[in-house]
């Protein structure tokens, strides 16, 4: 399925692998810093005040 998004998104480049690869780089460093807060940080979030102290930080 990716490949089918990649085709569409990069159609019209001359040489589309070095996009494909940055894009892919750059999903997989999302994925891990997603899974960094959804198995470490959000787990101990249990009330408003703590959830807001971490996206003040963003």
């Amino acid at each position: 399925m990716l490949a089918a998004i990649f085709c569409c998104l990069f159609v019209t480049l001359n040489d589309p692998v070095l996009f494909i690869r940055k894009f892919a780089l750059f999903t997989a460093i999302s994925i891990m810093i997603a899974t960094c807060y959804r198995v470490a940080i959000f787990p101990r979030v249990d009330r408003l005040t703590p959830l807001s102290a971490i996206w003040k930080i963003w």
